[in-house]
């Protein structure tokens, strides 16, 4: 039998128990409960704060995509029109494809090539250069735009350089004399003719002309513009050097007062394509190399197609340039087939038929076609054509201009 205050004591005891184990249950679902709610609080706001950024970023994707909408419905731009760089030629068809200057944009008369304002309107001036191998090299020659060759007395030749960009030159030269063919090549291009002396002939045409010249021999009023190069003194003939600086040859135009822009009435005889463009003679003949034989003096004019010009040689050398070294090279070279008269003065002085018409060839780019010309006075311009009588039109660059007495003087090698 149990005792009675034994078991209520018992009883107390696992009431007690029971009281404390159902508050520590209800204690511990309330700290559970205050948990998960404090660890749900910054989810909600991370979930409210993506949905916020999600929205924001899918209203600027809508934003994108309306602006690339927009920009795909603008009209394109106007297309530049890409001009080839080959010309085809063939004397008959009217070229096509010829880039036009850019506005703003000014041709240089002797090259064809894109120059300033001033530069374009500037009259050249043409140097008579003495030619024979005693006086070579001759100085700053390679800074002609347009070089003439035509034999004188003697089976030799002289040239003639035509210069846009003159006046930053030293020792132009050895300056020589004047012919009055060469006066003729001169006017070809409106230039200032620049020389040391002349035949009687020259001269009488210098003064019933009127030609804007500047002479080292017989005008004093200029002739202190040149001197005589001290590196040439000491290794040839004191005739062979004479020479003149760019800027005393502009001093000497200043002396004299003359024009220094083209004349109105200029028509320049040299026509050229598009800057950065070739002609390609599609009806010419192949021709590597051209040789005129001028009795005791020989040119060579060898193509180079890696520079698409042709390299000038003279008696089997390379003709260089004093000053820079450099072999003379032309992207154009001009024939002209002028007859030759021999005066039997006590000179032996010629005559060229710088005046009238004939035949000629044209160079460029390896091949060669026949060609026109014509010139109506002295002081007028040549006139180039091709045989179907249509302008000649150029390659942008050089030229040099050959007058020749006779075809056969001339020999074409094709390869």
């Amino acid at each position: 039998m149990l005792h009675p205050i034994r078991s209520a004591g018992r009883l107390l005891a696992l009431g007690m128990l029971l009281c404390m184990l159902l508050s520590c249950g209800q204690d511990a679902q309330t700290e559970d409960t205050t948990d998960t709610a404090a660890a749900e609080t910054p989810v909600t706001d991370t979930a409210t704060s993506e949905t916020e950024t999600e929205t924001a970023q899918q209203t600027e994707t809508e934003t994108e995509s309306e602006t690339v909408t927009e920009a795909a419905t603008e009209p394109p731009a106007p297309e530049v029109p890409v001009y080839p760089a080959v010309i085809e030629e063939n004397g008959t068809d009217v070229l096509t494809g010829i880039a036009p200057p850019t506005d703003g944009t000014h041709i240089d008369p002797l090259t064809g090539t894109a120059v300033g304002e001033a530069e374009a309107e500037r009259r050249p001036v043409a140097v008579m250069l003495n030619n024979i191998t005693v006086a070579l090299p001759q100085q700053n020659i390679g800074a002609a735009d347009v070089l003439y060759e035509c034999q004188v007395e003697g089976y030799l030749t002289r040239l003639m350089g035509v210069f846009n960009d003159y006046a930053d030159l030293d020792a132009i030269g050895s300056v020589r004399s004047s012919r009055e063919y060469y006066i003729d090549f001169a006017a070809n291009h409106d230039a200032i003719y620049v020389h040391a002396g002349g035949s009687e002939e020259a001269y009488r045409n210098l003064k019933t002309r009127k030609i804007n010249n500047i002479d080292a021999v017989n005008d004093g009023y200029v002739s202190g513009c040149f001197y005589r190069d001290p590196n040439r003194l000491g290794r040839m003939g004191y005739e062979h050097t004479l020479v003149i600086d760019g800027d005393k040859i502009d001093e000497a135009i200043a002396i004299k007062g003359y024009r220094t822009t083209y004349s109105k009435s200029f028509d320049n005889p040299l026509q050229f394509v598009g800057e950065g463009q070739i002609i390609e003679l599609t009806n010419g003949t192949k021709a590597k190399q051209l040789t005129v034989k001028f009795g005791a003096h020989t040119t060579q004019l060898v193509y180079s197609a890696s520079q698409n010009r042709y390299m000038r040689w003279q008696n089997s050398e390379k003709h260089i340039d004093g000053v820079t070294g450099e072999q003379l090279g032309y992207e154009n070279v001009i024939v002209l087939f002028c007859p030759y008269t021999l005066t039997q003065d006590d000179y032996n002085h010629i005559e060229v038929a710088s005046t009238g018409s004939g035949k000629g060839y044209y160079l460029t780019g390896g091949k060669k076609v026949d060609i026109r010309w014509s010139k109506s006075s002295g002081d007028s311009q040549v006139r180039l054509t091709y045989a179907s009588g249509k302008e000649l039109t150029l390659t942008p660059g050089k030229t040099n201009f050959e007058i020749v007495g006779y075809e056969s003087a001339v020999t074409i090698i094709e390869e």
